[in-house]
């Protein structure tokens, strides 16, 4: 299992590990990031938007996704503030069981 400790048991539906999966990020360029939400993604993602990160399990607000999709990437070399950065994205592709592609 590739569970984080502290939010694995949040989820249903095996949904429980979508948050703490890996998301695929393709830019307009067609780069492809693929990046690990962490939990100082999801701590830094609940004080910005004052939500539990389990909220997101019930509404998957875009903007909260391509938020977290962005703490990751700003750990792997983005620079870009996030509204320079998401005018950029092409694509997200979250993985880790929700099946949820948008």
């Amino acid at each position: 299992s590739n569970h984080v400790c502290c939010v694995s048991n949040f989820g249903n539906n095996n949904k429980s590990n979508f948050i703490v999966g890996n998301m695929v990020v393709v830019l307009e360029d067609g780069t492809k990031l693929e990046v690990k939400i962490k939990p100082i993604d999801i701590v830094k993602f609940e004080r910005k938007f004052n939500v539990p990160v389990s909220r997101l399990n019930d509404e998957q607000r875009y903007e909260w996704l391509l938020y977290l999709a962005w703490l990751a990437s700003k750990r792997n070399g983005v620079t870009e503030d996030y509204d320079n950065w998401i005018d950029k994205v092409e694509e997200l592709d979250i993985s880790g069981g929700a099946d949820l592609k948008v």
